[in-house]
């Protein structure tokens, strides 16, 4: 096989674990979904699955390591992470306009949210150096499997794949949830401003990371 069964076992459940785990993409995907519908959260995880796709191709190109080796660009990168998600943040708190995050009138594209959902993964250079650091350990570096090089496009692969149930899922149950904030617009306001606060609190601690961290 190209990787180790063992391994892709290991991977699959560690990968799960940090599907559910909440973060910006979590909550950027169930936020559109509860507000929007389902729809919204499968753009949403196509944004993430693309986003991943590109990381998985930094890292196999090795140019993950260069953003790890050169501060100027990680936190070139970290700072638009931030201002991106603070954005997202202020706009959430906006009354009576079409494309806050929880108001379900009218919905923002299925493009859009695609891309905002790309932005947010690919702007967070935490997730690139996870990438770098996580993907290797479950590479065999023996002649019985695939070179490292195809080993890590495959893990990268599954994970996109997983992101994209996992997101799905989480989607249909936030739009199920959200159904009944839709129709009550004092709830609906109410979860605008927990996502605004969410999000800004998100641009706040990534700002405050070390790279280190």
């Amino acid at each position: 096989m190209p990787v180790a069964p063992e391994s892709l076992a290991l991977f699959a459940g560690a990968t799960l674990l940090l599907n559910i785990t909440p973060g910006p993409d979590l909550l950027y995907t169930m936020s559109r979904a509860g507000g929007q519908g389902f729809r919204s959260g499968l753009a949403a995880a196509l944004g993430n699955v693309l986003g991943t796709l590109v990381i998985t191709a930094c890292v196999v190109l090795g140019l993950a390591a260069l953003l790890a080796a050169s501060a100027a660009a990680f936190e070139a990168i970290r700072w638009l992470g931030v201002a991106y998600l603070v954005y997202l943040g202020l706009r959430a708190f906006r009354n009576g306009t079409a494309d806050t995050v929880a108001d379900p009138r009218p919905h923002a594209s299925f493009r859009r949210v695609l891309a905002e959902a790309f932005v947010i993964h690919t702007l967070n250079p935490k997730v690139v150096l996870f990438f770098l650091a996580f993907l290797p350990q479950f590479v065999t570096p023996t002649t019985a499997h695939a070179p490292a090089w195809v080993q890590l496009t495959i893990l990268g692969l599954w994970f996109a794949a997983q992101t994209f149930v996992t997101l799905c899922l989480l989607s249909a149950m936030a739009d199920w949830v959200g159904t009944s904030v839709r129709n009550r617009p004092a709830l609906g306001t109410l979860a605008r401003r927990a996502t605004g606060v969410l999000f800004l609190g998100l641009g706040a601690r990534l700002a405050v990371q070390s790279r280190g961290v």
